[in-house]
């Protein structure tokens, strides 16, 4: 396991080998609960093979935070369901990128591309 990293999610390595994901690859987690124009999605976490019930993810607060809608929460408390929220997770992808004297080109970029 990655030490002092924060950038990690935790997944039963049954669950990687189903999703044809390996303890290393970059992973995007995106939240199921929310509007269509909500995102709640973290990308290029890294996915680490860890002993957790399968089809459960574990990650860290508050980098996880944007996966969670603030729409779903126990109406007598107040509190966000942190603990029972429902997502896809699949791997990173990854475009290829130019590289310029002044930063990263956009130019090969899938929304460019005519």
């Amino acid at each position: 396991m990655p030490r002092g990293r924060r950038d990690v999610i935790f997944m039963n390595a049954e669950d990687l080998e189903s999703r044809s994901l390996k303890d290393g690859d970059r992973i995007e987690v995106q939240g199921l609960i929310g509007t269509a124009d909500d995102k709640h999605l973290v990308s290029g976490f890294t996915a680490v093979a860890y002993d957790i019930p399968r089809s459960s993810i574990a990650g860290y607060y508050p980098e996880m935070n944007v996966v969670m809608s603030l729409r779903h929460f126990d109406r007598q408390s107040g509190t966000p369901s942190y603990k029972g929220v429902p997502v896809k997770v699949k791997r990173k992808r990854c475009f290829p990128r130019t590289l310029t004297r002044r930063g990263v080109s956009s130019r090969n970029l899938p929304w460019r591309r005519g």
